[in-house]
């Protein structure tokens, strides 16, 4: 009976330890917060800024708040190494993202063209007005054991080709109408080509034919 009471206190205050491996590791899971993130809600997303004059374009897309503790987003450019802004702030998730043509030409005072490509960044501030961006976080450790913590707040895996993620991504300008594959039909004279070396054919000042309908090579 003794040597039973006995275990039993030990077992007690063997958990009351302060250096218990499962009460650290339950403080330090317990003190993590969550930071800021806006992702697409569809992660196969095509960031296309479509317009039939590439000044006048659009882009949109349903954009949320994961962590939901998100107090506003905001998405820019950079011009010039200096971060502007692109339109509003966002205070409410989710919601629809809109990236105007008209915004990046006033940003960046140039004429947009079919094509062209732009980084936006985003920036989420969280509801105790810490700011997250599309900045990496970076950790060095020198030789007396001390860490230096640099750069942003952002981990890397978060900023992943493939992630939803809506604070760094390229938007690229392109024709809002698709031309029917008809009114490309008809015999066209191949004026420039740009080819694999190993490609031994001469295609210039050559005429081809381009056949409308879902055949083999025809054009769809």
């Amino acid at each position: 009976m003794l040597l039973s009471i006995g275990m039993m206190l030990a077992i007690v205050t063997g958990c009351q330890d302060p250096s218990d491996f499962r009460k650290v590791r339950n403080e330090a899971i317990t003190n993590l917060q969550r930071g800021g993130m806006i992702d697409f809600d569809d992660i196969r997303q095509k960031k296309l800024l479509k317009g039939d004059d590439p000044n006048t374009g659009v882009f949109t897309a349903l954009i949320y708040d994961p962590n939901n503790n998100a107090a506003s987003y905001n998405v820019g450019i950079s011009v010039g190494g200096t971060r502007v802004q692109l339109g509003d702030n966002y205070t409410t998730f989710p919601t629809t993202l809109e990236i105007k043509a008209s915004d990046i030409r006033a940003a960046t005072g140039n004429d947009l063209e079919f094509g062209e490509a732009y980084t936006i960044t985003g920036e989420v501030t969280t509801d105790d007005g810490t700011v997250f961006g599309p900045t990496s976080v970076s950790t060095s450790t020198n030789g007396a054991g001390e860490t230096t913590v640099t750069g942003g707040n952002t981990d890397n895996e978060l900023l992943a080709t493939g992630s939803p993620q809506a604070l760094s991504f390229p938007v690229t300008v392109v024709c809002g109408t698709v031309t029917e594959p008809s009114a490309l039909a008809g015999t066209w004279t191949a004026d420039e080509t740009r080819h694999s070396s190993r490609v031994g054919e001469t295609l210039n000042n050559n005429d081809y034919q381009i056949v409308a309908g879902p055949g083999a090579n025809q054009f769809t």
